[in-house]
């Protein structure tokens, strides 16, 4: 009766050994993030906006390093990937995209491209490839002068030629100023370690006042009231453009040019509190008439209303925008604008950056525990429990109970 007994009790054992409980994995969701973010790396140099990404972008490249900077996951990240040097590698794949050839009539010369193939050097390539460089300590690649000597060139300083886009930059050469390009410009040059030597090469003065004329204040009645407009042909304001000149004016010391209640304004009306859209409910839309929350609107509102010393209607939405935000990781690892979404790396880099914005990353060390996925539990389970039936019906026949 004892080797019966032995089996049951051995049976028993197994069925705990295997369940759920004992097998299951356990992370932080940082440790989730970090994974992800290291399986975004590229054997090429750069990174994927996912790891089932055909092929590494800028703008992916420059998400996961920003992430994992802020997380401080370097190590973590470059244990994932032992025989590959990352920031060397990504150094050198970031410098791919620079235009340093000297040519004939070259409007290029200097600056970054955004993809491989793609025409124009322009702004935003190259502000993100400077950014990305820096975060892998790589900085010193660069010969700053052709640099800012290219993003001269892109400032309209002809009136005539350009009366309602002057003293703004284009991203490309042969295209119309714009906010986004002259925010790249101007986050270039906050950097004043880097860029003090070269300031006098861009006209600063005429900046703020077209900033300035891209703010909407009439009709008041209108959704887009108080926000900016990418430039001043473009027909409404949005959330990206506000924070770019919002933060653009910020680093000139030009605040006080902008009506900055009615900037306010804007930002808090692209809130969603709405709860008859829970999935949205705590985030930021891209326009007030838009319901869909975002990664990337919530993290120019809140970095927004920091700027315009609004801390303390932050501190009224805080948890709400922070719960949204952790409620969009997704079981990949990274975030998405949904949590049934891809995780891509744009999103996770936005919704970490506003975590640190609020104080809020010690969501991250929350534990999740997790399965491993499609292991037959119903099977294992079964066959348990037959095995204890069988040896309970021996066991009673022996007693002769039956």
């Amino acid at each position: 009766m004892r080797k019966y007994l032995g089996v049951l009790l051995f049976s028993l054992i197994v069925l705990a050994c295997l369940s759920p409980a004992a097998v299951a994995g356990a992370e932080t969701r940082k440790q989730r993030v970090v994974s992800f973010a290291a399986s975004c790396f590229h054997e090429s140099g750069g990174a994927l906006s996912h790891p089932d990404a055909e092929s590494p972008t800028l703008s992916a490249s420059h998400a996961i390093v920003s992430v994992i900077g802020a997380l401080d996951g370097w190590a973590d990240a470059n244990a994932t990937h032992p025989d590959w040097d990352l920031w060397a590698n990504m150094s050198s794949w970031v410098q791919g995209f620079w235009n340093d050839t000297i040519v004939a009539n070259n409007t290029n010369y200097g600056g970054f491209y955004l993809f491989d193939g793609a025409e124009n050097a322009s702004l935003t390539a190259t502000s993100l490839a400077i950014q990305t460089l820096h975060h892998v300590n790589a900085t010193f690649a660069v010969d700053y002068t052709i640099v800012v000597n290219f993003t001269a060139c892109h400032q309209r300083l002809n009136e005539t030629v350009y009366p309602v886009t002057y003293g703004g930059f284009a991203d490309t050469i042969d295209a119309n100023a714009t906010i986004a390009a002259t925010y790249y410009v101007l986050e270039l040059f906050g950097d004043e370690e880097i860029y003090a030597p070269y300031i006098d090469e861009i006209n600063m003065t005429i900046i703020a006042p077209w900033l300035n004329s891209c703010q909407v204040l009439s009709p008041t009645i209108s959704p887009s009231y108080g926000g900016f407009m990418n430039s001043p042909n473009a027909t409404i304001a949005d959330l990206q453009s506000t924070f770019m000149a919002v933060r653009s004016l910020e680093i000139l010391d030009e605040l006080d040019v902008i009506d900055q209640a009615a900037a306010l304004q804007f930002v808090l009306s692209c809130f969603q509190n709405n709860t008859n859209y829970p999935h949205y409910l705590g985030g930021y839309s891209a326009t007030p008439d838009d319901i869909v929350s975002t990664q990337i609107a919530t993290y120019y509102a809140v970095r927004t209303l920091f700027i315009l010393g609004a801390e303390s209607q932050l501190q009224l939405q805080n948890d709400t925008i922070a719960s949204w935000v952790i409620s969009k990781q997704t079981t990949e690892g990274g975030f998405s604008d949904t949590a049934e979404g891809t995780a891509l790396a744009q999103q996770t880099n936005w919704a970490i950056q506003t975590l640190v914005l609020l104080n809020q990353t010690d969501l991250l060390l929350e534990i999740l525990v997790y399965d491993p996925p499609q292991f037959p539990w119903l099977i294992v389970g079964g066959i348990v429990v037959v095995v204890f039936l069988v040896i309970l019906v021996i066991f009673a026949r022996r007693r002769k109970w039956i």
